[in-house]
């Protein structure tokens, strides 16, 4: 990501149409935030950066004014709590072996198909609730709640405000789907 890209991606923060413009033009808005998480495992930045980029983007692709806020909200935290999630176990696995392949697996289409894969069954509460990640367990805080109903809505929710991502040019399925 050059950057002209990290440009147009700060602006389009603030634009919920351009940010999703940018997914479909195959943009990987997560790569900063990637990036920045790296920087901080490496002791080379505070975490809030990645903390604060990763809340600004969640919030501008779930925000919906037409609906009640605890919606917004919840969904989110719990798109947050995936991309953390997958960030910081791809970051682990990279410290164990070398390989650098997963860092690179976080995509828009590899977040999407995270969620769809692991989220309709509930599975994805079990995963995230037991995070060894404290990032990702510390956003899931917010939508983790013990009715199973109200977390199927909630991801539902979020599937819908994230659906821009099946269209992103960026493909590949992260890799823990594969093991």
């Amino acid at each position: 990501m050059g950057m002209n890209d990290i440009t147009e991606l700060v602006k389009a923060i603030e634009n919920k149409e351009e940010l999703k413009n940018l997914l479909r033009n195959g943009s990987d808005v997560f790569m900063l935030v990637n990036m920045n998480y790296i920087s901080y495992r490496k002791g080379e930045e505070e975490i809030c950066v990645a903390d604060n980029l990763a809340e600004s983007i969640c919030y501008a692709l779930t925000k919906n004014d037409k609906s009640d806020p605890i919606w917004d909200t919840t969904s989110k935290s719990l798109l947050k709590s995936v991309v953390f999630y997958l960030i910081e176990s791809a970051y682990d696995f990279y410290e164990q072996t070398g390989d650098t392949n997963r860092l690179a697996s976080v995509t828009p289409l590899a977040i999407y198909n995270f969620i769809k894969h692991f989220g309709g069954n509930d599975e994805l509460n079990e995963i995230l609730k037991n995070s060894p990640y404290p990032l990702s367990k510390r956003a899931y805080e917010v939508s983790n709640f013990d009715n199973k109903e109200l977390r199927i809505s909630i991801y539902c929710t979020l599937v819908d405000r994230i659906s821009v991502f099946k269209e992103s040019s960026l493909g590949c399925d992260y890799p823990l789907l594969s093991d």
